[in-house]
């Protein structure tokens, strides 16, 4: 199947934010240089893979080694 450009980058920034929420709720303010690095993940599968590390990782600095 081929997805528009404009469709993945919707799905993308959705991810984004579902990641970021994830973060915030379990360790507070994310650092601006790690939201950064994770809006400039765009390929679907490897933003679900990171919500899942989101959901699982012992500390922002674990996440962050993660990506």
């Amino acid at each position: 199947m081929i997805e528009s450009p404009l469709i993945q980058e919707i799905v993308a920034e959705a991810l984004h934010r579902a990641i970021l929420k994830l973060l915030r709720r379990r360790f507070g303010d994310v650092p601006v240089d790690l939201e950064t690095r994770i809006q400039s993940v765009l390929d679907e599968d490897r933003l679900t893979e990171l919500n899942g590390v989101a959901g699982s990782c012992a500390s922002l600095d674990a996440f962050r080694q993660s990506l």
